[in-house]
């Protein structure tokens, strides 16, 4: 729940600080007439720090979350499961078990990944090299107790899947004539495109089964015994690749830094995954199909990403160089025409 309500707040405020401005006739025509007035940039190479959020479907979640233990039926007990077992004496005698889902996994899949990249700026082009990173999970929880319980005995059940993922991208940025889109107040608005690789794409699943219970309450440590035979820990690590499209706005701040704030579509292909063991992983190993039993884990995702970059020129230290040896030279060039004067 938490991660939807910050991705809304910050899907709106990426969208009103990237379109808050109408775009008009007028405006494209102004901002065409003011790139024309500028001098043609020279080449410059920069250095970016990105964040963004992404939201789509991720399959490896839904084979996963269709197998949860979301019923007491799929974990094999029944309501009056081990009753015999109960002690007579017991306030609890004879009281069917009860199931409750406490923790149900997020229905969204947001996606928060980091990147850093290399800009190489080139009058209207801007090609770039990176990495990027990110991890997400989903998580679930339920119980198992006795009905009208007086003495809160518990049988816990937790189960969580996470997904790495590290990438490497190459991307190419082609500035849009202002004469047909521009967004008003940013330097340059451009198309954009990459493609990335995924050397690294693993997932994790794991589970556990908590008791609060006195060791001499057979029944629900059976239950809990039960319900142990229903997970294990499972670690696969794949390839993966991707490509993403989209619109982005350059807006400098200074002689040395900007901004870039791009919305995208993309997708990747997730597959070749294996074990710790080095065998393959199998889609029934995440969900427990008859029809799926034989079938390699693949999956392939598609997305919508917001992301921000601060970039800053790697060429500033140069050119600071250059401005201190241009001064000197300015005092070097005075001071031999004094001494010719005199």
């Amino acid at each position: 729940m938490r991660k939807s309500v910050f991705f809304i707040l910050f899907t709106l405020s990426a969208i009103t600080s990237l379109y808050s401005d109408e775009i008009s006739s007028d405006d494209a025509l102004n901002t065409a007439a003011q790139a024309a007035a500028l001098p043609a940039p020279k080449s410059e190479t920069m250095i970016g720090v990105g964040a963004g959020m992404s939201i789509g479907s991720v399959p490896l979640f839904t084979l996963w979350q269709s197998s949860l233990p979301d019923s007491m039926s799929r974990i094999g007990l029944t309501p009056d499961f081990g009753i015999d077992m109960d002690e007579p004496a017991s306030p609890n005698s004879s009281m069917n078990l009860k199931y409750a889902v406490t923790e149900a996994p997020e229905k969204f899949n947001i996606i928060f990944p980091l990147t850093l990249s290399v800009y190489n700026l080139k009058n209207d082009r801007i090609a770039t090299l990176g990495v990027s990173f990110f991890y997400t999970s989903k998580q679930f929880q339920s119980m198992i107790y006795p009905e009208l319980d007086t003495l809160m005995r518990r049988v816990n059940i937790d189960e969580k899947l996470s997904l790495y993922s590290f990438t490497l991208e190459a991307g190419y940025q082609k500035a849009i004539p202002p004469e047909y889109f521009s967004i008003s107040g940013s330097q340059k608005t451009l198309f954009s495109m990459s493609l990335a690789a995924s050397p690294f794409n693993m997932f994790t699943r794991s589970g556990k089964v908590r008791t609060s219970v006195p060791e001499s309450d057979e029944r629900m440590r059976a239950a809990a015994d039960s319900a142990r035979k229903n997970f294990s820990d499972l670690s696969s690590n794949g390839k993966a690749l991707s490509w993403r499209l989209g619109v982005t706005t350059l807006r400098n701040y200074g002689n040395s830094s900007a901004i870039e704030m791009g919305l995208f579509y993309g997708g990747s292909y997730s597959a070749l995954f294996y074990d710790g063991s080095g065998s393959r992983t199998r889609k029934s190993h995440i969900h427990i199909t008859e029809d799926e039993r034989d079938k390699n884990l693949t999956f392939l995702q598609n997305r919508i990403e917001l992301r921000m970059t601060f970039l800053r020129s790697l060429n500033r230290e140069r050119t600071r160089s250059d401005s201190m040896d241009g001064i000197n030279n300015d005092k070097n060039d005075l001071n031999n025409d004094m001494d010719d004067e005199s």
